[in-house]
């Protein structure tokens, strides 16, 4: 049995664990769910023959309160993200994890804590077909998904087209994004060069902001929750 355990705010221990099979000659992965309550700042992990203990080590871990914010980054330019450490939660701290396609999880108890999920310029075409039934039940149960466009929208939107706002389609080159500007009372000019991926919006989506009469911000509520589509690349000048 593997088990993962900690001294609880109760003086008693909670623990989490799974049955497994271990051939003589092997190397296995398993993968826990633990869900501690209160301030732990250390877990117990062991490795259990019936009673007798086979190996055992401890970690050290940061629990966030479950009051705040966690955004989940998924990109190859997270610096293009820092601003999401400016938003400030209604109760507790914000807090940004940088994370990579391995790191979603294929079961829906693993995305529990993340409230928010930003994709941009990294292959989704990799996702299981778990990860993504995983993601379709956070969405449901309120989880906010933001997708980007850009030069790489192709290989960033690839596992995910079907739960996309919108049915991309076309490309357009413009020189600024004043309607952004606009949406977000800014009074940043946003000038440049800019590639704006987009299509068709698809049934019960909103669009947010157009810039001309291109589709730049698109809103889809899937259950209670909501998935993004930005035409632009943040993380471009």
């Amino acid at each position: 049995r593997a088990q993962a355990s900690y001294n609880n705010d109760s003086n008693g221990v909670s623990v989490y664990g799974v049955d497994i099979s271990l051939p003589s000659t092997s190397r296995k992965e398993f993968f826990l769910y633990v869900y501690p309550q209160g301030s732990v700042r250390n877990l117990t992990v062991s490795i259990l023959s019936g009673s007798t203990s086979l190996a055992k080590t401890n970690l050290s871990i940061s629990c966030e309160q479950s009051q705040g914010l966690l955004f989940g980054v998924m990109t190859d330019d997270p610096s293009a993200y820092v601003g999401l450490n400016d938003i400030r939660a209604l109760a507790g701290d914000t807090h940004v994890a940088q994370l990579q396609v391995k790191d979603l999880p294929d079961r829906a108890q693993g995305w529990t804590a993340l409230d928010a999920l930003v994709v941009s310029n990294v292959d989704t075409g990799i996702l299981t077909t778990e990860q993504k039934q995983a993601l379709q039940m956070w969405l449901a149960r309120g989880g906010k998904l933001f997708v980007t466009g850009g030069i790489n929208w192709q290989t960033t939107t690839a596992g995910l087209r079907d739960i996309l706002p919108i049915e991309l389609t076309a490309t357009q080159n413009v020189t600024n994004l004043s309607a952004l500007s606009a949406y977000i009372q800014s009074e940043a000019t946003l000038d440049g060069n800019i590639l704006l991926a987009g299509g068709k919006v698809r049934k019960g989506a909103q669009v947010l902001v157009k810039q001309g009469e291109f589709p730049l911000l698109v809103e889809k509520e899937v259950g209670y929750g909501s998935v993004y589509y930005f035409a632009a690349d943040p993380a471009l000048n």
